[in-house]
């Protein structure tokens, strides 16, 4: 049985990636909407990451992938977090949700269900039953190797994008969750522990309120994607 069940959220402002983000009121209010949420669900613990935390696990994990993520443009917020949720997972395991995600008591119940046969659960996207997104992942295990090819592969495309000035909104996809998509789809087929599953509103609480609080412009740039 899972004793704790470890959830993940990240907040970086793009506007001051140093700040304390514990003294930032958009978070603040997102955190009261979670309290309602969570506060009566037993065995639940919740983490939220700045910048500056997840800077820290890159400079443990390669110190070629933290020099590169610290050159990302912090107009990419979004590229930044991608990149957040696979070290955290690797490093932690546990449950990375978007901040507009909330787990019902549905969902924390069904992952009893799964955690002695699946090592990584990912969300099935709703429309495109192929693909998965990165919203929400479940990882049991700890240091699972395929969130380091994730990793690796992330470094490869920052290392390119560099020398070759990438930008735009399409370049960063394909650098952050559109690898995690990529490998997924390939490894799925060669791990019998990896699985993709719809997490549809009887597990998750898509928040409007959070998302509309949150959303910023930098989701679309078309600047460099690292100085």
């Amino acid at each position: 049985m899972i004793k704790d069940l470890q959830l993940h959220y990240i907040f970086i402002n793009p506007h001051d990636l140093n700040e304390d983000i514990n003294c930032n009121p958009i978070l603040h209010k997102v955190k009261l909407v979670h309290d309602k949420y969570y506060n009566n669900v037993l065995g639940v613990q919740r983490t939220y990451w700045s910048y500056n935390d997840i800077a820290a696990l890159l400079s443990d994990y390669n110190k070629d992938l933290h020099a590169l993520y610290l050159s990302i443009n912090p107009k990419y917020a979004a590229l930044l977090s991608d990149i957040g949720r696979f070290v955290i997972l690797y490093y932690y395991g546990g449950v990375y949700h978007d901040l507009k995600f909330v787990s019902k008591p549905k969902f924390v119940k069904s992952l009893h269900t799964y955690q002695n046969d699946y090592s990584i659960i990912g969300e099935q996207h709703p429309r495109q039953k192929h693909r998965v997104r990165s919203g929400n992942i479940i990882s049991f295990a700890k240091s699972d190797p395929f969130f380091k090819l994730v990793l690796d592969a992330i470094m490869s495309r920052l290392d390119t994008a560099q020398n070759t000035k990438l930008s735009g909104s399409v370049a960063m996809f394909e650098i952050g969750s559109g690898i995690y998509i990529e490998l997924f789809s390939e490894y799925e087929e060669k791990r019998e522990d990896m699985m993709r599953k719809r997490f549809d509103w009887r597990y998750l609480k898509y928040h409007k309120d959070i998302y509309k609080a949150n959303i910023t412009k930098w989701q679309n740039i078309e600047e460099q994607i690292v100085f």
